[in-house]
């Protein structure tokens, strides 16, 4: 079953379900850190001329933490 809280990045063919806020290269994944999640995040909203959102920048985190208690996969 695939995971509804996302926040991760593939590069390469993976043939499995991907675990929330990880980096995936091929079929090796490694758990990306809150603060990292949300510099992507800041970067994403700069390359776009706007600026970052706090709440935004909040639910990152919300979710972020909501997905430790997920079972793994």
């Amino acid at each position: 079953m695939a995971s509804t809280l996302q926040g991760s990045s593939v590069v390469g063919l993976v043939r499995r379900d991907i675990p929330p806020f990880s980096m995936c290269i091929n079929s090796e994944c490694e758990r990306i850190r809150v603060e990292k999640a949300v510099e992507v995040y800041k970067r994403f909203v700069e390359l776009r001329r706007a600026k970052a959102n706090e709440n935004e920048v909040a639910l990152i985190r919300a979710v972020y933490e909501l997905s430790l208690h997920e079972p793994p996969l």
